[in-house]
């Protein structure tokens, strides 16, 4: 393989000359990503550079897809090696840019990633790990990781209304699907404000619990309580044999 400097369309670039087959140097490059996908989506909007994916992803897509956060400036370079983008450089005055957008193969496999089954969600959530471990704590620990996890989502919440209000007032330019991000909002609104409703109901449950979280025979009760209270409900009795 014979690296060189090549001048074309007004800036200079790295290219590669190889004379192995295009399929064999491509087999080299890691494989696209949920990641990468979700960037490749962002690009079939417009063309856009590593620091404007980066803006887009935390306005709103890091809150479904967090990881997108940490690989965002190599996604766009590993999609070009697959030729799923192409990038141009351009200037702001003196300053580069290089730009991003999508090619007709990337639309194409975007396509095919859209219509193939999604995995499940997997919950990570630290501040309820540290609820599951409880009892090896105190019980002033349990009510401040409920206090923190309510408090993560009514600020999460903050921002979902801010959005609403956005869109509801045109405050910004609405997105061009935007009946698509209303779906991903309600979602996002009720999982926090079920999340919030949770940590409120959690805290006063706790309150009543005995100071050094011994168990306690009221307490199991309502816990039982609350389970066959699930099974007698619709949700509850899918499932059972008639």
């Amino acid at each position: 393989m014979i690296r060189a400097r090549h001048l074309a369309e007004g800036y200079t670039h790295n290219v590669s000359i190889s004379n192995e087959p295009q399929d064999l140097t491509r087999a080299r490059v890691k494989e696209p990503t949920s990641t990468s996908y979700a960037v490749l989506g962002l690009l079939a909007e417009k063309p856009r550079t590593a620091y404007e994916l980066a803006r887009q992803v935390a306005r709103g897509l890091r809150y479904v897809w967090p990881r997108a956060e940490g690989r965002i400036y190599d996604e766009p370079r590993l999609l070009a090696g697959h030729g799923l983008a192409a990038a141009r450089q351009e200037y702001t005055g003196r300053r580069p840019r290089t730009v991003y957008s999508i090619t007709p193969e990337g639309r194409r496999a975007l396509r095919r990633w859209v219509g193939e089954p999604g995995a499940g969600p997997v919950l990570e959530y630290e501040a309820l790990l540290k609820v599951a471990f409880a009892a090896r704590g105190t019980k002033a620990d349990l009510l401040g990781h409920l206090d923190a996890i309510g408090r993560h989502a009514a600020a999460r919440l903050a921002t979902g209304r801010t959005r609403a209000e956005e869109y509801a007032n045109a405050l910004v330019p609405l997105p061009e699907h935007l009946a698509v991000n209303g779906l991903m909002w309600s979602f996002l609104w009720q999982l926090y404000s079920a999340i919030e409703d949770w940590a409120a109901w959690a805290t006063a449950e706790v309150t009543r619990w005995p100071d050094d979280l011994r168990p306690a025979a009221d307490a199991d009760g309502r816990a039982v309580g609350r389970f066959r209270a699930a099974l007698d409900t619709a949700r509850g009795r899918q499932g059972q044999q008639p």
